[in-house]
């Protein structure tokens, strides 16, 4: 498969960044289309989640755990570890 024609033997160094530049564009090209299909296959809508809003843990520290620890694990002192 042939992306961009270079003409000459040896190309001229004017051909080579000609051909360069044709090709990052046709490059950035193929990034926008595929991002933009991408976004129209991958979007789903739906109102049933399994999201739960909690209260939230964190205390500043970072030795703690930010997200939901069970009461078992909170009476455990760090002195155990």
């Amino acid at each position: 498969m042939v992306d961009v024609y270079l003409p000459g033997c040896p190309p001229k160094p004017e051909a080579v960044i000609d051909a360069l530049t044709k090709l990052h564009k046709k490059i950035s090209r193929e990034i926008v289309e595929d991002r933009t299909l991408s976004q129209k296959r991958n979007r789903c809508f739906t109102t049933s989640h399994k999201l739960y809003v909690r209260r939230s843990t964190h205390t500043g520290t970072y030795e703690q755990e930010l997200l939901y620890q069970s009461p078992s694990t909170l009476d455990i002192s760090s002195s155990t570890f």
